[in-house]
This record gives structure tokens, C-alpha cells and sequence, in this order.
């Protein structure tokens, strides 16, 4: 009697069950911010990760006359494990099979009980399955595996991926990473010499006689290298859109536009310089039909639904994720023959292929349709969605991650760039040395690390953030410091790396502490505002006594101004000075607790710290009860252990971030001393109080307007006054600079709505329109009526238009070849990245519930617009107001058609009540906001009824909608007779003028 063969392997439990693959994501952030690898040289390394499995052990082709199997070049720091199971880094066979053990250890890690995203303790940690929590790398697994303590056997079904594995290693090992990366992802606008004077050609990427030793390894002696020629051909059609020619070379005429050295010289704008979605991801799946060996697809069809994964992956926004529920929907598991019992290994399938065929077998219809035992299916698909996480994980990220440094960008949002590691180290290099120049101070490594032995806050990283016109440092101080226990314990011999807490998780009671002192003394901030709520009372307390006063006819002066590096340019020396009168008490109590509440159907929890003097010390009921009055269908949880803090540590510790704020630049550390870093949880506020004390000394008089009003949100300045003279003082002031404090102004960012001139130079002048825009907000320079500004959204659509138009219609005039319409078209394209597209602020999600994430995203987005200095009718008119709810649908239309076409099923249905689930809550959002308690100091008052507000969305939708209206049958015509209802009727003539398209001009221009 046949014995029957086990499911289970040596250690793993494959019984136990798993994650199902909805929850597994795959962390995209891992691969934002990475740094150059760099060789002996101080070359940059492209392709995989020096610490990369495949990198360590790599394989080598034999030479032609050779008839054994491809020999396997381990690296100098080849793993221990192997050369105790081999007895020698090259051993030939033995060493060969070790190695590629070794790599399937870490494709496959469920498989050999190790540690996993499937079962275990990495799969249960909330990690797992977070966005925005950096789950464990599993690069790495050297320690992991010595610290077995039995040797993990190799199961039989490994065996039979070993050769699969192998081959994987020599396609890796003759792979022309570097080459491929200058060809897809060429600088733009480069006339040198070709780099390297190199050229993708078919001896570039295939090695003389691997064909024939593959096929003596397999066992086929007749084997051709069609296989290979196939894969270099597929390459090339990829890069047909690239222009390549039959011969796989590049044409002459863009030879000095793909592969050429970097100029010295960079352009301005770095957004111009990024590489496309379509060239990365051609560049990544020309790598995986390189690299990755054809029998691990199974099919043609497998491989293609891989790489439109992989294609989807590249374009996502930053906060976007896939899951591998999503990759792997559509893949054919009976394709893979490689997950099949050992009756059907691999050495049989290369066996059944007869030359100058496909190397892949096509299944019979006998085959496909053979019953598979329910363990034996299961078995298979853990199989292959570990096959399929390691491939994205473990491969596509750190793959992106070696060869582009992926960011986002100032003016895009949740867009994000890709710049090849050499451009933007030319990019940001000339950056780094102004700013190391002119703000930080070069420190001894010896230094640093005596005073970083002795303080609580560590170094901090700095990179760059792309804008229109350059880029903007940002130093991260939510960065966890990693730390050596030696540095502490002299006992130790061997340090040993810990994670300490970030800088900014530090200084949390320092920024309770001013913050408690801020609501105390607002006076010490000036006009400084720190968010909507602050701007709205003061907006409408200033309006409040203008009216009151009778003076609600008599024009009103506008005046703006912005400061130039205000982070940047602050004296440490004058802000210390400053402090020391703010934190006045001598000891501080931190009280800690937590509020738990209802929030999309789940329960939220929310962890709070408040700063008291010890002297004003409340007990938690107490505290708890005031809050009771704000909050509804709230729990609070206190956490009974308090913290002090005295005014002399609190002191130290502020003056420890100001004067001694380290930053590491590669290896050289450096210490800032001028500014305030940007990434610092103080550094508004700390700004706000440097500020506060230039208005108290240098614009005393400003204070003493009766009839004016000045508001500055960190940077901004806008001053109101009845007083010309005042205005025109102010800015006389403000454009003259005061040096003491480091403080200039941009003088191109001034705005005014009458005629000065200061210097004989005009100031910019408000024209065409009575709404003088400030912070994303539109003041009626006679009414004071507030709107919302979306001016940043317009724009791109015509401009872009017009320049192709302009730009085509030249080139056919003058008789100008392709190569010059396709530069107009590129020209286009890079002016088109300097402006904002809806799609572009928004983050779809696909992984678990799709259609519930799109209603709560769009109910989450009417909220920020939906505050009271919008909907209030005592501060604005009721046609204000309606204005400002119509355009708040509008946007929301716009969003809700960017995500609605990501979903992967549009359910026409399903959408037509998702828009009136919408609606409903836009009115129920207004109501809650009306009746809340916070509504009693805010004095809200919203004279808006329910049918308006369902009429003014449900046009607002139908008007957007419309431009995609074969996109949305149903919906437009539910909404179509929502509009006609005679409910609406009594409101009908007086929503018309609401809904003017010549007062919502802006949003006909926006790209969505």
C-alpha cells in the first residue's frame, strides 16, 4: 500500500490559520525617503540592496563547454549557516543546494517556520495590517535562522522549486540593473555623451552559452535559448514607447536624451526632473521578466495580472496601499505547476519541452480539471501568496527603494515623484551646502557623541521636500533615535542597538506646558492665530464692532504681507530671552487621560495631556465633568499617574532643542545656529511667541487701533483698518524689515486692495474682485462676508490647453518634425505639474471595503468646510452661505468621481445611494453643528433649511456628474428627477442664483 505523503513540513504548522490575504497589506512607505547605496568608490549602487539575499548569494553561468550546473558566488558576508552545512564557501553542488535553501527560506518563511506576516506573532501585531506603522523587514533573517535550534530539514516540496530558485540566482547575477535604469528612466533635457557609452543590446542582457549549461543542468542536452530570446524580446516591446529599434539599440536621434551623465547645472524646478509612472514601472517590469524565471508566473495570463499589480503599485498615491487579496484576484493557481506534488517537479516540466517551443507547458484540459484534495489546494495557495508577498515585499520595494528616492511634493499633496538616486543627489546637494553654509555649523563626531551621551534628545535626519521653485528642508524629528546600550553601560562589550523615543515625543510636556501658557497670557502671542477656530472669533468679533459702531459704509483698508524664511532666520539668543518670561510657574503637573468615542461605526480612543501650574490643580471628576459639557457619547479614562515638571528642566530641555539641534548629513553631523528646525512640534509655537514679541516692540501702534485688526497665522500678516494712514504705516514698517529679529518680507507675496507705493515701487494690488484671499479663505473687502478659496485647484486645464494648442499649431506652420511636437507635448506635461489636480489630495481605498471607505471619505471631506465661518448667518449672508455649501458639494462631487472610478466594480445602484447618502449627511453635518454644545461660544446661527440643502447638492452633483456622464446613466437621471421634484419649488428662483455658474468660475477650470 502506498504510504501517503504528509502536508505538513518540518516545523510549520500549516494547519494553523492564517490571515486571510484582505488584511495583508503591502507597506509602500517603506520605500519614501531611502538614501543612496554607495560601494567602495563612492559610486552610487543601483538594482537590489547590498544586504539583499540574491545580492549575497549570487549565480554564476559556467562556461559554455561546462556541463555542470551554474556555480553560486557567495558574498564576504555570507551567512555562518552555510558554511556549516557546505564546510566551505564553495563547494560546488553542495554548496549550490545550500544556498538556494537558504534563499527559499526567505520566500517561503511560513513554510519553514519562521517568523511570517501570515501566522505568528508578526502577523497578530497591529503592524500587520497598518498603513502607516512600519511593519518588521524580513531583509535580513541570518539571526533567525542560527538561532533555530534544530537544523530545518528541506521538504519535499522545496526540492522542487530548488532548481526554479537557481535559475533566479543566475538571471539576478547577469542582469544589467544600472543600464536598464538609464534607458527607462532617462534625464530629461541632457546633450553629453552617452554614459559609460553604453546600449541595451542583446549581448547586454544575456550571457554567451547560459542557454546551453541551463539546459545540461535540467537535463535536456537539445535545449534552446528561446526562452531567454523571448523575455529579451518582450523587454523590448515594453520599450517600444521608449523608441527602441529591432536591434534593441537606441535610435541616434534620442541617443542624447537616455543615457548620458548628469549635467552640472540642474534645472530650478526639480518637479521637472522626476521620472514618470510609466517609466519606473516599465523599468520594474522589465527587471521581473529579466530576473524572475518564467515557470514561476505558470502563464502568459498569471504574469501580465502580476504586472498590471505591479504597474497599479508604481502610480498609487502616498497613502494609498494594496493588499494581496487585491494582486492576487484573477491569478490561476492550477497554472503554477511548480506548486504541484513532486509527481509533476520541475525537472519534469523542462523535460516535456521540446526545442524551439514555449518554455512554459501548456496544461491539458485532463490536468486543469483534476481533482485536488481540499489540504492539498489550501497548501497551494499559502504557497503561492508568500511567493507573491516576498515578490512585492522583498523584491518591488527595495528593488524602488535602491533606485529612486520617492517623495511627495509641496504643491501635489498625496502625488507622488520619483527621482532617480544620481539626480537627486545633484539636485540636493547644492541645496545642502547653502543651507549647512549659511544655517548649521560643522561638529566633530567625537563632540556630538560626548553630548548626546549626556541629554535626552538626540539627532535628527534632514531631507528635501520639491516645491515649485526648489526644494524646502524639512528635519524629521518623528524619527525614533537608535541608540547603542555602550553608550550607556561602560559594561558592556558589544553594543547592542535600542529604539529611544523621537525628539518630538519628548518635547510633548514642554509644548503643554506653552500651551497652557498661551491660553493664559494671549496677549505675549500678538495676533497670532493658531487654527480656523481662532480666526473665526476674532473675524467675528472684528465685524461685530464695526457694525456696532455704525462705521459698516466706510471702506476698509486690506493689507497682507508674508515673511521670507521665518523658521529660518530666527535670532536662538532673542527667543531664549523671550521664553524666560513666558513659562512663569515654577512647577508643572501633566495630567494624562483618555477619551473613547463612536466614530464611523467603530470605537475611537484618543490619548490627552494637560499642562497645570501644581498650584491649580483639578481633581479628574472635576475636569471630567467640564468636558462632559463639550463632548458627547464620550468616556474618559484617567490614567491616574501624573508627571512633574519644574521650570528649570523644562528650560533646559527648550534651550537643548534651540542652540544644540543636531542634524546628520551621511556621515558628518552638523548644528544649527540660525532658525528653528521646521519638523520641531514647538516650532509654531515657539515662532508664534518670536513673532508676538516683534508686534509688541515694532508695531506698537497696531495694538492701539480701535478699528483695525490684525491677524497673523504664523508667517502671514493681514491687517484691517478703517485707517489708511495705519495701513500704509504698517507696511511701510514691514517692507523697511527689522533686522534685529531677522524679519524681511517677500515682497512679491504683498497684497493690497487700494494704490501705495513705498519706495516709488507699487504695491501688488487686489483687481477684478472684492474678495481678498488670505490662508484659503476669500474676505469681502466691503461686507466681510467669508468664503472659501479654491483658486489653487483652477488653472491647469486651459493653461495647458492653450500652450499645446499654441505649441502644435506653430510646429505644422513652420514644417516641424515629430521630435518637435513631442517637446511641445512634454513642455505641456511639465506644466501641468506645477498645478494641483483634485486627484491628487485624495487616497482611495481598495483593500477591504471599497464602496463603505468611498461614502465615509466623502462625509469626512464636507467637514472641514462645514465650519462655522462658513454656515454661520450672523457673521455671513444667507446667499453667502448657500454660496458656500453649493461649492463645498461641488468639490465633493469632484472627489467622489475620483474615487468612485478606482473602485474595482461601479455598481450604478450602489452609487446613486451613496451620492444621497451624501446629501443627507451634508444637512445632518449643519444641523449636529448648530446644536452642539461648542456652539454656545461659537454664537452660531444657521438660518439654512433641510430642502435647500438637498437641492443645492444634489445640482451640484448632477452639474459635475454630467461632464462624466457616461460614467454615471443612472445616477444622473435619479438625480435629474431629484431636481424636478415639486418639493423644491418654493425654492427653486432663489437657489437659481446660488447656483450662477459666474460665481463658482473657478471649479469649470478644475481637472478631476
Amino acid at each position: 500500500m502506498q504510504r501517503k505523503r504528509k502536508l505538513t513540513c518540518n516545523r510549520a504548522n500549516t494547519t494553523e490559520k492564517g490571515k486571510p490575504p484582505s488584511t495583508i497589506q503591502i507597506f509602500r512607505l517603506r520605500m519614501f525617503y531611502a538614501r543612496p547605496n554607495y560601494n567602495m568608490a563612492g559610486e552610487i549602487l543601483f538594482g537590489l540592496p547590498k544586504i539583499h539575499v540574491l545580492n549575497r548569494y549570487r549565480g554564476t553561468s559556467p562556461t559554455p563547454r561546462s556541463p555542470q550546473p551554474p556555480s553560486v558566488t557567495p558574498s564576504p558576508d555570507i551567512d555562518p549557516i552555510i558554511l556549516s552545512a557546505t564546510g566551505s564557501a564553495a563547494s560546488g553542488d553542495t554548496n549550490r543546494d545550500a544556498t538556494a535553501e537558504h534563499i527559499l527560506k526567505y520566500i517561503f518563511p511560513r513554510h519553514f517556520g519562521l517568523e511570517n506576516m501570515f501566522v505568528g506573532a508578526a502577523a497578530l501585531s497591529p503592524e500587520a495590517s497598518s498603513r502607516f506603522v512600519r511593519p518588521k523587514e524580513f531583509l535580513l533573517r541570518t539571526q533567525e535562522i542560527q538561532a533555530s535550534k534544530n537544523p530545518i530539514k528541506i521538504h519535499w516540496r522545496m526540492r522542487a522549486i530548488k532548481p526554479l530558485v537557481q535559475r533566479m540566482q543566475m538571471l539576478h547575477s547577469r542582469c544589467q540593473y544600472k543600464n536598464l535604469l538609464m534607458f527607462y528612466c532617462p534625464v530629461k533635457g541632457c546633450n553629453n555623451t552617452v554614459e559609460n557609452n553604453w546600449r541595451i543590446t542583446r549581448s547586454d542582457t544575456k550571457v554567451d552559452g547560459m542557454q546551453q549549461a541551463d539546459a545540461s543542468w535540467n537535463g535536456d542536452q537539445n535545449r534552446t535559448n528561446s526562452n531567454d530570446a523571448e523575455i529579451l524580446m518582450e523587454v523590448e516591446n515594453i520599450a517600444n514607447k521608449q523608441h527602441v529599434e529591432t536591434d534593441g539599440r537606441v535610435p541616434e536621434a534620442d541617443q542624447g536624451n537616455a543615457l548620458e551623465p548628469l549635467d552640472d547645472e540642474i534645472s530650478p524646478n526639480p518637479i521637472a526632473l522626476f521620472s514618470s509612472y510609466h517609466q519606473v514601472s516599465s523599468f520594474v517590469q522589465a527587471i521581473l521578466k529579466l530576473v524572475i524565471p518564467r515557470d514561476f508566473w505558470g502563464s502568459d495570463s498569471n504574469r501580465k495580472l502580476t504586472f498590471n499589480a505591479v504597474d497599479r503599485f508604481v502610480r498609487m498615491r502616498k497613502f494609498e496601499t494594496i493588499s494581496l487579496h487585491e494582486i492576487l484576484q484573477g491569478f490561476k493557481v492550477n497554472d503554477c505547476l511548480w506548486l504541484r506534488p513532486r509527481d509533476v517537479s520541475y525537472t519534469d516540466i523542462h523535460s516535456r519541452v521540446q526545442p524551439d517551443t514555449d518554455a512554459t507547458v501548456k496544461l491539458t484540459p485532463t490536468s486543469r480539471k483534476a481533482h485536488v484534495r481540499p489540504e492539498e489546494a489550501q497548501k497551494r495557495r499559502e504557497m503561492l501568496m508568500e511567493f507573491i508577498y516576498w515578490l512585492f515585499d522583498s523584491f518591488v520595494v527595495p528593488l524602488i527603494k535602491t533606485n529612486f528616492y520617492v517623495t511627495e511634493s509641496s504643491p501635489h499633496r498625496n502625488r507622488i515623484f520619483y527621482f532617480r538616486h544620481d539626480l537627486w543627489v545633484k539636485i540636493s546637494k547644492p541645496v545642502l551646502d547653502r543651507l549647512m553654509a549659511d544655517n548649521f555649523q560643522e561638529v566633530a563626531s567625537e563632540e556630538v557623541s560626548s553630548i548626546l551621551s549626556q541629554r535626552k534628545l538626540g539627532h535628527s535626519y534632514i531631507r528635501l521636500l520639491p516645491k515649485e521653485t526648489g526644494v524646502r528642508p524639512i528635519i524629521n524629528l518623528r524619527r525614533k533615535t537608535i541608540m547603542n546600550t555602550s553608550k550607556f553601560n561602560n559594561k558592556s562589550s558589544t553594543p547592542s542597538p535600542w529604539v529611544g523615543s523621537s525628539i518630538n515625543m519628548i518635547l510633548q510636556n514642554s509644548f503643554h506646558i506653552l500651551t497652557f501658557e498661551k491660553s493664559e497670557h494671549p496677549e505675549a502671542l500678538g495676533g497670532s492665530v493658531l487654527g480656523m477656530n481662532e480666526i473665526y472669533q476674532r473675524f467675528k468679533t472684528f465685524k461685530q464692532h464695526i457694525y456696532n459702531t455704525s462705521k459698516a459704509n466706510e471702506p476698509l483698508y486690506f493689507a497682507k504681507v508674508d515673511i521670507t524664511h521665518c523658521f529660518d532666520s530666527i535670532d536662538q539668543a532673542k527667543l531664549l530671552d523671550i521664553l524666560q518670561s513666558v513659562v512663569e510657574n515654577d512647577e508643572y503637573l501633566l495630567q494624562r487621560y483618555a477619551i473613547m468615542f463612536p466614530s464611523s461605526g467603530k470605537i475611537r480612543k484618543a490619548y490627552i495631556r494637560k499642562a497645570h501650574p501644581t498650584t491649580k490643580f483639578r481633581e479628574f471628576p472635576e475636569l471630567a465633568h467640564e468636558l462632559a459639557q463639550l463632548l458627547r457619547q464620550t468616556v474618559f479614562v484617567d490614567h491616574v499617574v501624573y508627571i512633574y515638571e519644574d521650570r528649570k528642566a523644562v528650560f533646559e530641555l527648550l534651550d537643548e532643542h534651540i542652540r544644540m539641534n543636531f542634524v546628520k548629513v551621511g556621515e558628518q553631523y552638523y548644528k544649527q545656529v540660525i532658525g528653528l528646525p521646521q519638523g520641531s512640534c514647538l516650532s509654531t509655537l515657539l515662532c508664534n511667541y518670536f513673532y508676538g514679541d516683534l508686534e509688541k516692540t515694532k508695531l506698537s501702534f497696531v495694538a492701539s487701533d480701535t478699528n483695525g485688526m490684525l491677524l497673523r497665522f504664523v508667517d502671514d500678516f493681514l491687517y484691517v483698518s478703517l485707517s489708511k494712514d495705519l495701513v500704509t504705516r504698517f507696511l511701510k514698517a514691514m517692507y523697511k524689515g527689522h533686522p534685529s529679529y531677522g524679519c524681511f518680507i517677500n515682497k512679491d507675496k504683498s497684497l493690497v486692495n487700494f494704490d501705495i507705493a513705498i519706495d516709488g515701487i507699487g504695491v501688488p494690488r487686489l483687481e477684478k474682485s472684492l474678495d481678498f484671499p488670505w490662508c484659503g479663505l476669500l474676505l469681502h473687502t466691503k461686507t466681510l462676508d467669508v468664503k472659501a478659496d479654491y483658486s489653487r485647484y483652477r488653472g491647469a486645464c486651459i493653461l495647458v490647453m492653450q500652450i499645446l494648442n499654441f505649441g502644435c499649431d506653430f510646429c505644422k506652420h513652420l514644417f516641424l518634425t515629430t521630435m518637435a511636437l513631442s517637446f511641445v507635448c512634454c513642455l505641456g506635461f511639465v506644466l501641468y505639474c506645477f498645478f494641483l489636480d483634485v486627484n491628487d489630495a485624495i487616497t482611495t481605498e481598495n483593500s477591504r471595503h471599497p464602496g463603505e471607505a468611498l461614502v465615509h471619505k466623502m462625509m469626512q471631506m464636507l467637514k472641514p468646510k462645514c465650519h462655522p465661518i462658513y454656515i454661520n448667518t450672523a457673521l455671513n449672508s444667507i446667499f453667502t452661505v448657500l454660496r458656500n455649501i453649493y461649492q463645498n458639494f461641488l468639490l465633493c462631487a469632484m472627489k467622489f468621481h475620483c474615487h468612485a472610478r478606482s473602485l474595482p466594480h461601479q455598481d450604478q445602484k450602489f452609487l446613486t445611494g451613496a451620492v444621497f447618502d451624501i446629501l443627507n449627511f451634508g444637512y445632518t453635518l449643519l444641523r449636529n453643528r448648530v446644536v452642539s454644545p461648542m456652539s454656545k461660544s461659537f454664537q452660531l446661527e444657521c438660518n439654512v433649511k433641510e430642502l435647500e440643502v438637498l437641492w443645492l447638492g444634489a445640482h451640484a452633483f448632477f452639474i459635475v456628474l454630467l461632464k462624466k456622464q457616461t460614467s454615471y446613466p443612472i445616477v444622473l437621471r435619479t438625480l435629474e428627477k431629484t431636481l424636478l421634484d415639486k418639493r423644491f419649488n418654493p425654492f427653486r428662483k432663489k437657489l437659481a442664483a446660488v447656483v450662477d455658474r459666474r460665481l463658482s468660475k473657478d471649479f469649470e477650470d478644475i481637472l478631476f
